[in-house]
């Protein structure tokens, strides 16, 4: 999986555009990457996922918001709001936002980008 980094320092987002097949271990480094420069500025993170195709399960979509400490650098960098736009799969990516927001992240999925930066802004 590829990803682009761009930083909106008018709305305060770090947003990640994704493209390519979507794997646990790239979107743990995606993950990592987005989460700790959202978290150095005090900005929100917001995901594009619209370009990417899955080769994760289930499976994953439960255990990857639990495995903090394969996931994020430092344990603080797990807090904030998130969100992800999706295309496709939907049943996977509410899984994901349900089973995230579960293990306490902040984190909505949406299928328009207007209502992710929305809800990020409230």
């Amino acid at each position: 999986m590829n990803y682009h980094i761009d930083i909106d320092n008018k709305n305060k987002v770090v947003l990640c555009t994704c493209s390519g097949v979507l794997d646990v271990t790239s979107t743990t480094l995606m993950t990592r990457d987005v989460r700790k420069r959202a978290f150095d500025l005090g900005y929100v993170s917001l995901y594009d996922v619209t370009n990417v195709s899955l080769d994760v399960g289930i499976i994953d979509a439960y255990s990857f918001p639990r495995d903090i400490k394969k996931i994020y650098e430092k344990s603080q960098h797990r807090f904030g709001k998130a969100a992800v736009v999706y295309k496709n799969d939907v049943n996977f990516w509410k899984f994901f936002e349900n089973t995230s927001r579960n293990t306490g992240l902040d984190i909505m999925v949406f299928d328009e980008r207007e209502q992710a930066l929305k809800w990020l802004s409230e």
